[in-house]
């Protein structure tokens, strides 16, 4: 299942940011600003409303079953909503933790 960019776009802009400081960011010492960029792709990554994106995302999954070697109950729809969890997190820690930190 794909889901469009456009869609991502304002999934993202309606989700809740967790406040964070811009200036540890910014600062010169590079071990800080790797610890900070790690610590908010976690908390992008277990943010609670995302949670809710995941359902919806393993929800639209299950109606149109995919992938279709996953079953069509409760054990089919954990297994997407693991997958959208562990693809969400993947995707914020190395576009928010690896790829600003360096």
């Amino acid at each position: 299942m794909t889901i469009s960019p456009r869609l991502w776009a304002i999934l993202s802009l309606a989700a809740p940011k967790t406040s964070f400081k811009l200036a540890a960011l910014c600062s010169n010492r590079r071990g800080r600003r790797h610890v900070e960029s790690f610590k908010m792709a976690a908390l992008d990554s277990f943010d609670p409303f995302v949670y809710l994106l995941f359902g919806f995302i393993a929800g639209t999954a299950q109606a149109t079953d995919e992938p279709q070697s996953w079953e069509q109950d409760w054990t089919g729809y954990a297994k997407r909503y693991g997958l959208a969890f562990a693809d969400n997190t993947m995707c914020s820690l190395i576009t928010t933790g690896l790829m600003q930190a360096r």
